[in-house]
């Protein structure tokens, strides 16, 4: 979003948002990495659930930054096919957690793939529209 974005304020905004995005990443994944956490994979009701031995208030936080960092950034993007995307993931985030809590992580990611398709028309169509 950040190279697509044409006005230049939020274009600032989204690229902080990338920063922290990307401390908050490694925040997260290095200690999966070097195995200070421990993660557990099983199968639940035909859904992969994921545990992680951390306190459940660092998982939650985690959850919150994340959200913070990836969908806030693009409610700054000047392309309405964005913000629609912004709606149908937080739609698709609600829905996984809601329905399928215990696997919130495998069943978001699968509906993100989804998304995925919605987001190559996003970015074929912002981008044609500028050149």
């Amino acid at each position: 979003i950040y190279f697509i974005e044409p006005n230049k304020k939020h274009k600032k905004i989204i690229g902080f948002f990338s920063i922290i995005g990307f401390f908050l990443g490694s925040v997260i994944y290095l200690p999966l990495l070097y195995g200070v956490h421990k993660m557990h994979v099983q199968v639940i009701n035909d859904s992969i659930t994921y545990t992680i031995t951390q306190p459940a208030s660092l998982s939650y936080a985690y959850v919150l930054m994340y959200f913070v960092v990836t969908i806030f950034p693009m409610i700054y993007c000047s392309f309405k096919e964005i913000k629609i995307f912004v709606i149908l993931s937080l739609a698709s985030a609600i829905g996984a957690g809601f329905i399928f809590y215990y696997a919130f992580t495998s069943t978001w990611c699968f509906f993100a793939a989804i998304l995925s398709l919605y987001s190559i028309y996003c970015l074929h169509k912002c981008c044609c529209i500028r050149t």
